[in-house]
């Protein structure tokens, strides 16, 4: 299947959100880079075979090896990024181990250039970044098949990860794997499927059918899918119109169980992985007489490795809940199961679709959650598979998994409701089924329910709603390498006529955008174009602060844009306004302060200190400008966003000048204040004149009710001489 893997001449590691070298590719070259030179020179020509056997690698990774692709189609394998790395790395693990063996007593040197190195790669975040093109390609028909078809399926890479890709092209009238083709086989109208079991790697059902059928779960087929029926070993073929796993079960009522067994070949190889593993072991710790401790570090390495072997064998397996729900005259409902709800704020629902016919329609899956009263407290409506396998590209046999998420309103912990789920078809009345009574479990407050003013209204049809898990009232502290993870809510309140992308960023008090970060809900793929009315999607945005930002307070903030022009979509309450939504507060705090030349020591209200004061007198042509930088200190999280006063005054108390007003200007007030954070303030009075007996007096108010704060040692401000 040569059209299902990317002919590209080169790929580039890189996120979204930034660029960078991942650490594995660092620690290879690095490893390379230090290996060779500390080789004896008659080492050195088997380090050259190790880095050939490397440069060859990359080569078999480009286009460069097409003829070979064509010749040999199982090379095209070689393509994913991973196997690359892993080609690179395992030559560089042979010069570190020819250095150990050229060199025996500088086995530690070796062991300990490479554990540094090994350890930073494996500890790292972005261990495996998606791959992006390095040049853009065109759109035409055949790229946005090959795209639709690469998402279906997790084993298949696509040069894609990022690109927007309108859904204007009928997938299926165009002859490539997963259009639909004419098999020529139908299913037993009757026919019953039943899901028992559903992963990655492992499929049960049972099946009832009067005939002969052709059971197709819509995955891909490798070598390495073996079947039973009734467990008696059956032969797996290839879908020859698709490339699909394709099982022939006869008539009657059997149990079929597939699952990806490995290979002999992967197989022997894992096993002398383990084996030179636990070698490896054995040589680190070996010293000649030390064979207790050898065989002591043998048998703990194998160990470990057998503990692994049963830890990953016994984890359970979920079962599913199987259902026979006839939704449409071609689509059956024949398995569901809940996903584990480590998200309060939305449900995950697995479904199995079975098509007794190929479906002539494109259908909307509708997913709801209702209370007592048989009212909908939730619904998802979207196209199956995310709107990578539209209905119309099935094909008779066809067993689909799909995914879809609703998200949850504020419910109170334990709450149970009813799940429902249906087909939309063009023409026809919605059918629902019940697939029982749900516990939910919710961590949000229900007595504070979102009322339905909360849906922040754009221009388009669409709506947003804030993450209620993000507590806007008090910002957090932010520090480099931080990462704000936020999961807004968009809502279709009608048929949306515009592809639009949700931009989530950090803007600071001029006005200046950090840390951008756009997206197309959900997961790339579903574009708003395609979504009917009701449609909720909710997914997570994640923002890093990779630089450090400029001390001050941070707006969350989210703007809807119409993704061919990039224009900001209006509010529709109020198309002049900024139409951007507060998602949260963020602040990034000052560096600590060089000591105030005149130190102080005062408390006000057992909330805010005034560690000292700072006064400078410059001249300004007939003026003279008094400034004065305050020392502020946070003992505990001020109550109120307090006004600064500033009173020059002469000997007998008479004022000369003054300044109020918030700290910094009002962009870092007093109720954004961290306990223990310190706070340069800098206040400017200009005067005529300022005496050498002057006088100046500091201290807080409410500017609401004029009530100034009090010192804790009596009297409400401080008072100090502006002389030296």
């Amino acid at each position: 299947m040569p059209d299902a893997f990317q002919r590209t001449f080169l790929y580039q590691h890189a996120l979204p959100e930034f660029t960078r070298v991942p650490a594995l590719d660092v620690a290879v070259v690095l490893l390379t880079a230090i290996s060779i030179p500390l080789l004896p020179r008659s080492a050195r020509r088997a380090a050259g075979l190790f880095i050939a056997v490397a440069v060859l690698a990359v080569a078999l990774m480009t286009s460069l090896a097409t003829p070979l692709w064509d010749g040999l189609p199982f090379l095209a394998m070689m393509q994913f990024g991973w196997r690359l790395r892993l080609y690179v790395t395992l030559a560089v693990a042979m010069l570190v181990s020819a250095l150990a063996m050229a060199r025996p007593s500088r086995l530690g040197l070796a062991a300990a250039i490479a554990a540094p190195f090994v350890f930073a790669a494996s500890s790292y975040g972005d261990f495996n970044p998606p791959l992006v093109r390095l040049r853009p390609e065109a759109l035409t028909e055949a790229a946005l098949a090959r795209f639709e078809l690469n998402r279906q399926h997790p084993v298949i890479g696509t040069t894609f990860p990022t690109q927007f890709l309108p859904r204007t092209v009928g997938v299926a009238a165009i002859d490539l794997p997963f259009s639909r083709p004419d098999l020529g086989v139908e299913p037993a109208p009757n026919a019953a499927v039943s899901v028992v079991c559903w992963t990655s790697d492992l499929l049960s059902v049972v099946v009832s059918s009067p005939g002969d059928m052709v059971l197709r779960p819509r995955v891909f087929w490798f070598p390495d899918w073996v079947a039973t029926i009734d467990g008696a070993p059956v032969a797996t073929r290839p879908d020859g119109a698709r490339g699909l796993l394709a099982v022939d079960v006869p008539a009657g009522r059997h149990r079929v169980d597939l699952r990806r067994a490995g290979q002999p070949l992967t197989t022997g190889a894992e096993a002398l992985s383990a084996a030179f593993l636990s070698l490896l072991a054995v040589l680190v710790v070996w010293r000649p007489g030390a064979w207790g401790r050898s065989l002591l570090s043998f048998g703990g390495a194998s160990l470990a490795i057998g503990a692994s072997a049963f830890v990953l064998a016994g984890r359970p397996i979920a079962q599913w809940s199987p259902v026979e729900a006839d939704l449409s005259p071609e689509v059956s409902l024949v398995g569901w199961r809940l996903a584990s709800q480590s998200d309060p704020s939305a449900l995950r629902v697995e479904l199995a679709w079975l098509a007794r016919r190929a479906p002539s329609d494109d259908v909307i899956v509708v997913t709801q959650v209702v209370d007592g009263s048989s009212a909908v407290v939730a619904e998802s409506r979207r196209q199956p598979r995310w709107g990578a396998a539209p209905s119309t590209t099935w094909a008779a046999g066809d067993l689909v998994r799909d995914v879809h998420e609703v998200a949850l309103p504020p419910l109170p912990s334990g709450a149970v409701g009813e799940l429902r789920v249906g087909l939309e078809r063009p023409g026809a009345s919605l059918l629902m089924a019940s697939l029982g009574r749900i516990g939910i479990r919710s961590t949000r407050p229900s007595e504070n329910p979102a009322p339905d003013a909360e849906w922040i209204e754009f221009a388009g049809g669409l709506a947003l709603l804030p993450d209620p898990g993000v507590d806007a009232a008090r910002p957090a502290e932010l520090r480099p390498g931080a990462r704000i993870v936020v999961r807004p809510a968009l809502l279709a309140r009608s048929e949306v006529p515009i592809d639009a992308t949700l931009s989530i960023f950090l803007v600071d008090s001029r006005g200046t955008k950090h840390c951008i970060q756009d997206g197309y809900p959900p997961h790339d793929l579903e574009f708003t174009g395609a979504w009917r009315r009701g449609t909720v999607i909710r997914q997570p945005y994640s923002l890093r602060v990779e630089e450090p930002l400029p001390p001050g307070l941070y707006l969350l903030a989210a703007e809807v844009l119409e993704y061919q022009s990039k224009r900001r979509l209006p509010l529709a309450q109020d198309p002049s306004a900024l139409p951007r939504v507060v998602l949260g507060r963020y602040k990034v705090r000052q560096p600590d302060p060089d000591p105030p030349a005149r130190p102080c020591g005062d408390s006000f209200g057992g909330q805010i200190a005034l560690d000292g004061i700072d006064t400078t007198v410059t001249r300004d042509g007939q003026q003279a400008r008094l400034q004065a930088t305050l020392h502020w200190r946070a003992l505990k999280p001020p109550s109120s966003d307090y006004t600064v006063f500033v009173h020059l005054v002469d000997e007998h108390g008479a004022m000369l000048g003054q300044h109020d007003g918030q700290p910094q200007g009002g962009e870092y007030p007093t109720s954004v204040w961290s306990e223990n954070e310190s706070v340069l303030d800098v206040h400017e009075i200009v005067i005529n004149e300022v005496p050498a007996s002057a006088k100046l007096r500091v201290g807080l108010y409410l500017l609401a009710t004029g009530h100034r704060l009090p010192l804790d040692t009596g009297g409400d401000y401080v008072e100090v001489d502006v002389s030296p």
